[in-house]
């Protein structure tokens, strides 16, 4: 096998010469078994993956230890050519779970955000180096190893005497943000004052399980107390003396996998709204209906009519523009100007609040939360879903019936809240979806 791979690079390299371009192959870090020289030779850079001494379905332990990293790193570099080969650094972590056949791979802001919410203190491995902490839940007994921007220093400046063409982290968007100020600096340099503050990252961390969503916690900074060896220049202990955090969503409401939660976006509609109600009367079941504010204001009368046949109303926005390109003012014009005229209509205000589109529903990025936040702020709880059969687009009925019922029995991605609407177009075919999911 590995001669035919070798061919292949070869092949590989020969057509990406007339390119400009360049090959670069990937090495265990820790397989004797592997020709490093002899597929460096056929390369333009050899990538040592540093990491993996304890991985996601073996046992516990440090990710990639000082010293083991030290040795392996010695062992290649007597055979590799420094000036083409990268050193991939590890920066993520691993969870094991007592009695669970493979852990749960973590990325920085994951980890801080289970220390933060168990209450674990993470501890400096005075053996390996590299940081660890416990902590008991439902799940069982956590046994979590990270690396960090502390390990990647030591690692770094591990290699420098070796002066590679460069160093790597895998993998990049899950890293400790301070490491960012170790990237291109001159070899043998000493640690930077830097590391002693993480930023907060760009990432949005769930928690939980459900579609309903809490804004937890906003970005804030952390802080961490580091000891230098004088005569080596290594960090030899780190204390974290506030773990940093990003937008941390809260997810709550996961009921019985069974159970499918119904609900109606765009409307009123004096077409199809109607309908859907005579549907839900026949079959006893309660819906949500997140509604437009223009459309409230054309048809306040099926505004009066879907909260007294016993349904839930959200505000779904006046004019449903996509809220994570707006203003935050504009924002909650959007929220006041709907609230204000449900008010006028019924009497009752809403609680109960969808973004327009499925990026700010499902938040991934901090432009997302925004909006979320904003709601939360004036007294909002925001309404995600992850069972889309996407009826806008006018498929038919048995198309999302079925998208949905395999949706509500994910195991990997659970949902509970489907999405459909009663409003924006032809809705026949959606209106025929309901009573066969209330029948399954």
């Amino acid at each position: 096998a590995y001669g035919n791979l070798k061919l292949f690079l070869s092949a590989l390299s020969a057509s990406f010469a007339g390119h400009g371009w360049i090959v670069a192959a990937t090495a265990p870090f820790d397989d004797d078994g592997w020709p490093f020289a002899s597929f460096a030779s056929v390369v333009d850079y050899t990538m040592l993956m540093a990491l993996d001494e304890h991985y996601s379905t073996g046992d516990p332990g440090p990710i990639a230890s000082e010293d083991w990293y030290e040795a392996q790193l010695d062992k290649r570099m007597a055979v590799l050519n420094a000036a083409s080969t990268i050193v991939l650094i590890g920066n993520y972590g691993l969870d094991w779970v007592k009695g669970q056949s493979e852990a749960t791979q973590l990325e920085f802001g994951e980890a801080m955000v289970a220390a933060r919410d168990s209450g674990a203190a993470v501890a400096f491995d005075h053996a390996s180096n590299n940081p660890h902490f416990r902590y008991q839940d439902t799940d069982g007994q956590h046994d979590v190893w990270f690396l960090d921007a502390v390990t990647a220093f030591n690692q770094i400046h591990a290699a420098d005497p070796y002066q590679p063409a460069g160093y790597g982290f895998w993998r990049l968007g899950e890293e400790d943000p301070s490491i960012l100020p170790l990237l291109g600096r001159p070899y043998n340099l000493p640690a930077p004052q830097s590391l002693k503050h993480i930023a907060p990252d760009e990432n949005v961390n769930p928690a939980g399980e459900g579609e309903i969503l809490w804004v937890e916690s906003d970005p804030a900074a952390g802080a961490r107390d580091l000891t230098f060896d004088v005569a080596t220049g290594d960090i030899v202990d780190e204390r974290y003396t506030v773990l940093p955090t990003n937008y941390v969503i809260r997810r709550m409401g996961a009921a019985s996998p069974k159970k499918l939660a119904i609900s109606f976006d765009d409307g009123p509609d004096p077409e199809w709204t109607p309908q859907l109600l005579q549907i839900l009367k026949a079959k006893h079941a309660p819906a949500t209906f997140f509604m437009i504010g223009a459309n409230m204001e054309a048809h306040p009368g099926l505004v009066q009519q879907v909260l007294a046949a016993g349904h839930e109303i959200g505000n779904h926005t006046y004019t449903h523009p996509n809220l994570a390109d707006m203003p935050l003012a504009a924002v909650r014009v959007e929220l006041n100007a709907t609230q204000r005229l449900f008010e006028t209509i019924t009497g009752r205000s809403m609680r109960l609040f969808r973004p327009p589109y499925f990026g700010d529903a499902e938040p991934s990025t901090p432009r997302e939360v925004a909006p979320l936040l904003a709601a939360q702020q004036q007294g909002y709880l925001s309404v995600g879903l992850r069972i889309d059969p996407d009826d806008w687009k006018k498929p038919d009925p048995d198309h999302i019936v079925n998208t949905t019922i395999a949706r509500l029995q994910d195991t990997v991605r659970p949902g509970q809240v489907g999405l459909l609407h009663d409003s924006g177009g032809d809705r026949r075919r959606t209106v025929e979806a309901p009573p066969r999911l209330v029948d399954v």
